[in-house]
């Protein structure tokens, strides 16, 4: 499940890789664009073709019928000055912009198509921003010492599986249109580094499901007695400590003591209700379970499996077991307690040595800390 923090360190990396092609993705929250760029230029325009753009008819067609906007729009697009000497109306701008804003303006116009945010997605922020790449522009990062802006995510559990499944859907939608990457990288000015990036981002929904199928592929090559990573067999003894800790979640704060009180004990803990859409993780879960419990019994009983207790594929099951496990107790936990638990695991790797009283290898401990 994505944090403010993870989605910050997405954007640390992605955002700062794509500086050397066309620039970061489009994100909604955080961004300016030049007007010239929203209103569908292009950066390889002449300016016969920008001229032929500007007569009455065409930016009418394009604007709409307010004379203010068309006027403004012209003069962004021919890149010309103001050079009037009569003071701002600012009453004729107020009434210009209530007309702009209604809902029945932008019918027969450019706007939703060629220009402003571009319709026919869910996440028309990707859509607009590829449209815009697509004409050939470059957008670049800027990461003032204070945010700029500050956004909003939901903070339960389903809100945000919900909307996690509209950026999918979105995503993909934008994948069998005309503006796909592959289109725009063909007929327009999207280079090819640009548009495997954007395929990266648009397949983010369909990645899902191997990677449910891999989260299970421990636990099933314990049960089965196969396995999928090679074994460990170090050159010498050695111990190394790693340590993951859980940080408390974040929580916006409010001047309303009306929610501080609502909200007490709901800081940490992660709301599931009864959506149905954990069905899976929580069957991930479940098969880890019963994979540990498998494998312990096995080690125990002194079987054939015996040597999977030196396998990697056993640690890769334990961890995904505990990233799973942590998310399922702060769902499902007291909320009149703080949920202080420490897991501390030591288990070698590399295979036993001659000392019979212990292991010689590698040594992983884990602590979480899970606030409430």
């Amino acid at each position: 499940m994505s944090t403010p923090i993870s989605f910050a360190c997405e954007w640390q990396y992605l955002g700062r890789g794509l500086a050397g092609i066309q620039g970061p993705f489009y994100g909604g929250t955080g961004c300016f664009h030049r007007r010239k760029v929203i209103y569908g230029l292009s950066p390889y325009e002449y300016d016969e073709e920008i001229s032929g753009k500007l007569s009455d008819q065409n930016l009418q067609k394009t604007f709409g019928s307010s004379m203010e906007f068309t006027k403004s729009g012209a003069q962004i697009l021919s890149g010309s000055k103001s050079t009037s000497s009569s003071p701002h109306n600012l009453l004729r701008s107020v009434e210009a912009a209530n007309q702009v804003a209604t809902c029945v303006y932008e019918y027969g116009t450019a706007w939703g198509r060629e220009m402003g945010w571009i319709y026919g997605s869910t996440t028309e922020d990707i859509l607009t921003g590829l449209t815009i790449h697509g004409r050939g522009w470059k957008s670049t990062s800027c990461t003032p010492t204070l945010p700029g802006f500050l956004g909003c995510a939901p903070s339960g559990g389903p809100a945000t599986m919900t909307q996690h499944k509209r950026w999918a859907t979105g995503l993909l939608e934008i994948l069998v249109t005309r503006r796909s990457p592959l289109i725009l990288t063909l007929v327009g000015k999207l280079q090819f580094r640009q548009c495997l990036a954007y395929l990266w981002i648009l397949l983010w929904g369909l990645r899902s499901v191997p990677e449910l199928c891999y989260a299970t592929l421990p636990a099933y090559c314990i049960i089965s007695g196969s396995r999928f990573l090679p074994k460990c067999y170090p050159e010498a003894p050695r111990n190394t400590e790693t340590v993951f800790g859980v940080t408390q979640k974040e929580k916006s704060p409010t001047n309303s003591s009306d929610d501080d009180n609502a909200n007490v004990g709901m800081v940490g803990r992660i709301t599931f209700n009864e959506s149905p859409i954990f069905i899976s993780a929580t069957m991930v879960l479940l098969v880890h379970q019963t994979g540990l419990v498998w494998n312990f019994k096995v080690q125990t009983g002194g079987s054939r499996w015996a040597c999977l207790e030196y396998e990697s594929g056993a640690l890769a099951l334990l961890f995904v077991h505990l990233s799973r496990w942590s998310s399922m107790v702060q769902g499902f936990g007291d909320e009149t307690r703080t949920h202080e638990i420490n897991v501390l695991l030591r288990e070698g790797v590399s295979g036993r040595d001659s000392n019979p009283t212990g292991y010689a290898g590698l040594t992983t401990e884990l602590v979480l800390n899970m606030g409430e």
